[in-house]
């Protein structure tokens, strides 16, 4: 089974923090752009789908009727297990009850709500949306409207904020009982206004001392983590996120997505309207491809596996890809395990807490 992730990228404003691909106030080419989305599925005919995921933007932008075409056009295109993961992608401002009961109606069975802080001045310094009160209305009204699988996105690392701003804010989204909670440190994007804006963050250890703070106030809590980013209670992990880490295979519809299929990694245009005339001409919405080499596979195998809980077993990599790892990468993951950065466990390696804090770092030396 392979993953699959559709991106709508339409949103009524766009926040301060936010690079990605997006389209503000083009309401009005939402159906132009599901016809497009249409064409680019046909191209996968048949292919077996085991998760589903509407992200970008803000997928509940759309109204019934424009998110029911699509996730026609899901079922129509792909052979999806019926037993798989869907996710959708929501804002508290424009998730009602209704629209809730909606959307697992249809087949969405888990839900991840850009909450980002509970706290109202970071909610205006991010340029949201939505206020604290807003938020846990739009988390009751997905409980609400039959969803059990429930992600909550938490953001820290504002300039200036403190520990007792940060346990405020885990408090309050451990007392929403949510299945899983994705974290994000806020980073200053190239695309992004803040990047224009030249806003400077606090210092790395800074930064490092949050991050440990709140993996162990969320464990206090009740959740555990399975990956740097990622919290969960229960058996709530992201399956389709688990995919990418994995190294496992999925497809990219819409503007800006990704997808890796056969060996081969592919990305579409990012400007909507250079996708839409691909798409009503019968071009191909791809605008560059590579073809991963064994080597590259393998690296990537073990980095993405590095950021699990679990860790990773490079043989069984090895045999799955029939490479073996050279010496001096071998060399330097020894080296990593002495300098307390990595730790053997039977016949897997995973990642410390001192590796998580500097594991970007860890990565690109082994690159």
């Amino acid at each position: 089974m392979k993953s699959l992730y559709v991106h709508i990228p339409f949103c009524v404003s766009k926040c301060l923090f936010c690079s990605f691909v997006i389209s503000v106030g083009q309401a009005q080419r939402v159906d132009d752009y599901i016809n497009a989305l249409e064409m680019e599925a046909a191209r996968y005919q048949g292919v077996p789908i085991g998760t589903i995921y509407l992200g970008g933007g803000t997928p509940t932008f759309l109204n019934e009727r424009q998110i029911t075409r699509v996730v026609e056009i899901v079922r129509r295109n792909f052979k999806v297990d019926q037993a798989g993961e869907w996710t959708i992608e929501a804002n508290p401002e424009n998730l009602d009850r209704s629209k809730a009961e909606f959307l697992h109606s249809i087949g969405f069975n888990r839900i991840s709500i850009g909450m980002q802080t509970f706290d109202e001045r970071y909610l205006k310094f991010l340029g949201r949306n939505h206020g604290r009160d807003l938020a846990l209305e739009a988390y009751d009204h997905a409980r609400q409207g039959g969803f059990k699988n429930i992600n909550v996105d938490l953001m820290f690392g504002f300039p200036g904020q403190t520990s007792d701003e940060l346990a405020a804010d885990v408090r309050t989204l451990a007392s929403l009982q949510s299945e899983h909670v994705s974290l994000y440190n806020l980073t200053i994007e190239e695309k992004s206004r803040f990047y224009a804006q030249q806003l400077k963050l606090d210092d790395e250890e800074h930064l490092a001392q949050q991050y440990v703070l709140i993996c162990e106030f969320l464990e206090g809590f009740g959740f555990h983590q399975y990956e740097v980013s990622n919290f969960c209670r229960g058996n709530y992990e992201s399956r389709h996120n688990t995919n990418y880490w994995n190294g496992s295979q999925y497809v990219g519809l819409g503007i800006g997505a990704h997808g890796f299929l056969n060996n081969r990694r592919y990305w579409n245009v990012t400007k909507l309207q250079d996708y839409l005339f691909r798409m009503k001409t019968s071009q191909d919405a791809v605008e560059g491809l590579e073809d991963l080499a064994p080597e590259t596979r393998l690296m990537e195998r073990i980095l993405f596996g590095l950021r699990k809980n679990e860790g990773i077993c490079i043989k069984e990599i090895e045999d799955d890809l029939g490479i073996q790892l050279d010496e001096q990468r071998t060399s330097k993951i020894e080296e990593f395990i002495v300098d307390g950065f990595l730790i053997r466990k039977k016949n897997r390696i995973l990642a410390t807490m001192k590796g998580r804090l500097v594991l970007d770092e860890l990565s690109s030396r082994l690159i």
